[in-house]
């Protein structure tokens, strides 16, 4: 959420750049769709498994999802993408392949969408949602950094 809540903020105020990481605009579930008919009926949406517990030993979490809060979450990505062309200032969009909480297909979104001169997509192979803490962390940490330097008054 914290890549949307940043392209909505680039859309809005001036700013020297922006870092989408793993930035959602967008998800494939059909039954997001459904969430605000279903809102008055049911109150939870039970995540799916999430592997061993070590898989991802820093995320923790609930075990469902409250649907008010996904439905006000997909406001947020509405806004997201319809603001996506009046971010103007440089960008740096990565997003690992294969992400299975963020599909990779948000990346080509912002980036084909973005109205940013200067842009830039970096896919990266590993998959995991939270690139700044997986497999990629370098290259991510690299990256940033890089873009920061270049970016920076």
């Amino acid at each position: 959420m914290g890549g949307s809540i940043a392209l909505i903020l680039a859309s809005e105020l001036p700013i020297q750049g922006v870092i989408s990481l793993s930035a959602p605009v967008m998800l494939r579930n059909p039954m997001i769709r459904l969430l605000p008919l279903m809102r008055p009926f049911v109150r939870y949406w039970k995540k799916k498994g999430r592997g061993s517990p070590d898989s991802y030993p820093l995320e923790r979490g609930y075990d469902r999802y409250p649907i008010a809060s996904v439905t006000e979450f997909m406001k947020l990505l509405h806004r997201a993408r319809s603001r996506l062309t009046e971010v103007r200032c440089p960008a740096l969009i990565m997003h690992a392949q294969g992400d299975r909480r963020v599909p990779d297909i948000n990346a080509e979104i912002i980036y084909q969408n973005i109205g940013s001169k200067e842009k830039y997509k970096i896919l990266l192979e590993a998959p995991c949602h939270n690139i700044a803490r997986g497999e990629n962390r370098q290259k991510v940490a690299e990256e940033v950094f890089r873009f920061i330097r270049n970016h920076s008054e």
